[in-house]
């Protein structure tokens, strides 16, 4: 959209207005009441307050009018975009709930030594994957309170790997899905002090390059794999299922061994992500800002090659080369902070 189109805000508080309208209880109880029985009369809404007098409840209901609540034409109140939006914070606890869990052991192998002692503990809301066998931290994903507390144990992790396969997809999108503004992607390089690595597997590389994904409004953001972005690319999806597989039944903190990421240039940016099943190799392109430019199938002893692939364009325009062999490129399934953080 140019920038003279852009649709501009007709109202604006300030935030700490906003804040403040919401800084009495009285107040959030009137949103709530909202929230599950809107549109309410005065009455209604006085008579479930906490308020000593009408009178005290009409000036806690004026302080919310036209910013979180409305008065329709049939005199009775509803809750503004802003109001809903508060609720929904509120119920979710991002602002007011820390949850804490005991590690729940996962049925994954840990993608460094490849022991079955993967497990999820939760410390202030942040879902961390580690191994309890070789202690290699696998990937920290923050959830929102709401996220744990309506659910029980056992089905936690599928929701943290739901929730951030969700996020990740949407920025890579081009949508922030905290607040709906345009999000960017940036390949990046790791630097060997972000990599995690602490000597104990000297055979474990972790991965070349990462994806950062921002939103350019309000700033929320993700790091990744660069192969997580693409596990829900129609290319893949329908790779796997032609092999009999489902690739999103496969978790983020262990895509599976099969997948490798090699950079191949960085002037300008190209990035291969490649997966082998069978006896088939599925072979992605992605450009600096994270999206697939080109792709393709082939047969992994397939020879018959024009050129190698130097830059998007080349993949755009030539076959590939194999390049190097899948030994010789970053195992994704065997990152550690490279996982979304």
């Amino acid at each position: 959209m140019a920038e003279d189109d852009s649709p501009q805000a007709t109202t604006q508080t300030k935030p700490s207005d906003a804040f403040g309208m919401l800084g009495n209880d009285l107040r959030t109880d009137v949103l709530r009441t909202l929230a599950d029985e809107e549109p309410c009369s005065f009455a209604t809404l006085s008579g479930q307050s906490n308020a000593d007098t009408s009178a005290g409840f009409a000036y806690h209901l004026r302080q919310l009018d036209g910013q979180f609540v409305r008065q329709r034409d049939d005199e009775r109140y509803e809750l503004t975009t802003a109001g809903r939006e508060a609720v929904r914070t509120m119920k979710a606890g991002t602002v007011t709930e820390r949850v804490e869990h005991e590690p729940i052991a996962l049925d994954e192998q840990c993608p460094r030594c490849r022991e079955e002692r993967l497990q999820l503990a939760v410390t202030d809301s942040v879902a961390a994957v580690a191994c309890a066998g070789c202690g290699a931290g696998v990937l920290e994903l923050p959830v929102p309170p709401g996220g744990y507390r309506s659910r029980r144990s056992a089905s936690i992790p599928d929701a943290v790997d739901g929730y951030h396969r969700h996020r990740i997809r949407s920025f890579a999108d081009g949508v922030c899905p905290d607040c709906g503004s345009a999000s960017t992607g940036t390949v990046k390089r790791v630097e060997s002090d972000e990599r995690g690595s602490d000597g104990v597997d000297n055979e474990w590389p972790p991965g070349e390059v990462q994806l950062s994904l921002e939103c350019d409004a309000c700033g929320a953001g993700l790091t990744c794999p660069v192969t997580a972005s693409v596990l829900d690319h129609p290319a893949v999806v329908s790779f796997y299922r032609d092999h009999g597989a489902e690739v999103r039944e496969r978790p983020l903190w262990n895509v599976g061994p099969e997948w490798r990421e090699r950079l191949v240039s960085t002037d300008p940016w190209c990035v291969l992500v490649s997966t082998r099943l069978d006896d088939e190799l599925l072979e992605l392109y992605l450009s600096g800002d994270g999206q697939v430019r080109s792709h393709r199938r082939r047969p992994v002893d397939d020879e018959n090659v024009d050129a190698d692939v130097t830059t998007v364009e080349d993949a755009e325009t030539t076959t590939p080369e194999e390049g190097e062999s899948p030994a010789d490129e970053t195992g994704v399934g065997e990152a550690s902070d490279d996982a979304v953080a």
